[in-house]
């Protein structure tokens, strides 16, 4: 395999395999895997082209890379690594193979960072370009990323492209490969989706290779028995509420015991605790003699309720 430059990481689409494909490979896009097939076989139109996060994204991505690398003292660069053989092609944010972190992935992100989302994606790379670990490089978006007014048509200036870096988080994922053989073996399973789609467009046949057959008949046994779950956990919500009706009415009748020959009811009357702690890390910094300012008293408040038991019979 050789490292080469790629004018674009969208062509021959249907004959490669790339990192980005790994969240939908393994179910972690929220998308179906036949939907997936027939977008990369171009049999259907992709439903999703961009939008604005995505497009914040890699305005921003050099801004970060050109950060990471002073940082690092490395000059990481694009790569593209194609793997004819296994139809795997990778395209990196960044490769520096001079470095003791020689390649890293760049995403912008909103509230957290979707660590086990893109790890796939690093794993997928270390293995295409042959190095030991991948940085997964995080950069917070602003609350106010996007300025713009109409959120379908915008232009650089409807963004706010300030580099903060105190936007970056970290993470670090070592190569694992056991755990990308693993991977592997979806991938080649997903392959054999789109190879069944397009010479035999059966769907039906595709989703069986995908899941497998343990997996389906699971599935099913599953799906028969939804019916019986929904009803018994309506039964279970309704017995709860008529168990706090019996809880108020022996309440209010002062009656904590009822016996009948089917069952007892045992009613548990409200309660309060105390308990009482000591911060030790802070008792070995002061007076042992000030110990008792130390003793912090906690108090619970349980509520009432009943108790019902079958009678044996």
């Amino acid at each position: 395999m050789e490292i080469v430059k790629s004018n674009s990481v969208i062509l021959n689409r249907d004959k490669y395999i790339g990192g980005s494909d790994m969240p939908y490979i393994l179910g972690l896009a929220d998308k179906d895997i036949i939907e997936f097939a027939k977008e990369k076989l171009n049999i259907i139109p992709k439903t999703f082209t961009g939008n604005q996060y995505t497009y914040y994204g890699s305005k921003m991505e050099k801004h970060i890379r050109d950060y990471i690398s002073r940082l690092y003292k490395c000059d990481y660069k694009e790569a593209t690594k194609i793997d004819n053989e296994r139809g795997l092609r990778g395209n990196c944010d960044g490769l520096d193979l001079s470095s003791n972190y020689p390649l890293i992935e760049i995403k912008t992100f909103g509230k957290e960072l979707d660590v086990n989302y893109y790890e796939p994606q690093c794993r997928f790379y270390m293995e295409m370009f042959n190095v030991p670990s991948c940085v997964l490089i995080g950069y917070k978006r602003p609350d106010d990323f996007f300025i713009g007014i109409d959120p379908v048509n915008y232009n650089d200036y409807d963004f706010n492209l300030d580099f903060n870096p105190e936007n970056i988080v970290i993470h670090v994922f070592e190569r694992d490969n056991e755990k990308w053989e693993k991977y592997y073996k979806r991938i080649v399973d997903f392959k054999e989706v789109m190879r069944i789609l397009k010479e035999e467009n059966d769907e039906e046949k595709a989703r069986k290779v995908y899941l497998g057959e343990n997996l389906i008949n699971a599935i099913d046994e599953m799906k028969n028995m939804l019916n019986e779950v929904n009803k018994a956990e309506q039964t279970i919500e309704k017995f709860k509420k008529i168990k706090e009706k019996v809880n108020e009415e022996m309440e209010e009748k002062l009656l904590n015991r009822f016996k009948n020959s089917d069952f007892t009811i045992s009613r548990i009357t409200p309660s309060v605790r105390i308990s009482k702690t000591i911060d030790f890390d802070e008792l070995l910094k002061k007076d042992r003699d000030l110990y008792k300012d130390l003793v912090d008293y906690k108090e619970t408040k349980t509520k009432g309720y009943i108790k019902v038991t079958i009678n044996n019979k």
